[in-house]
């Protein structure tokens, strides 16, 4: 799906990761050697319900991150893209960019234009993927880029 890919290519652009997209997948939240994002109709048992999305990572003995899923809430919300545009939907590039942020291990930020904000209402024009310079800040602090 291109809005996930997106959402992906505007990180690579703002860090030194790289992400390859291999297509679709309908995995969840499942320690099975393979990074996904998925929508799921039926939101897992074992986390809050409110959430739009959520990021799951399994870390090696040294912390380094081996594996990490995404899943987008589709009991609770829906979803469109910048090309579609659906009113009262949330913009896939921006909810995934935000878990690509939690992915990488940033936490939640307080200004009001960042990506990695706790909350954000689907009709927040900028919240489409926007990677904003606090949150890049926050990204080269946490691996002492600077």
């Amino acid at each position: 799906m291109r809005a996930i890919e997106t959402a992906f290519d505007s990180w690579a652009a703002a860090t030194h990761f790289n992400f390859a997209f291999a297509g679709r997948n309908h995995a969840g939240l499942n320690k099975d050697g393979r990074n996904t994002v998925s929508f799921l109709t039926n939101w897992p048992d074992d986390l809050p319900f409110g959430q739009t999305a959520w990021c799951r990572c399994w870390f090696d003995r040294r912390g380094n991150i081996i594996e990490c899923d995404i899943i987008l809430n589709q009991q609770l919300a829906r979803f469109t893209t910048i090309e579609t545009g659906k009113t009262d939907s949330y913009y896939i590039e921006g909810v995934v960019a935000h878990e690509i942020g939690h992915m990488i291990g940033l936490g939640h930020c307080e200004l009001f234009t960042s990506v990695m904000k706790p909350d954000s209402p689907p009709d927040e024009s900028w919240f489409k993927g926007l990677i904003d310079d606090e949150t890049i800040s926050e990204y080269r602090e946490l691996y002492n880029l600077d």
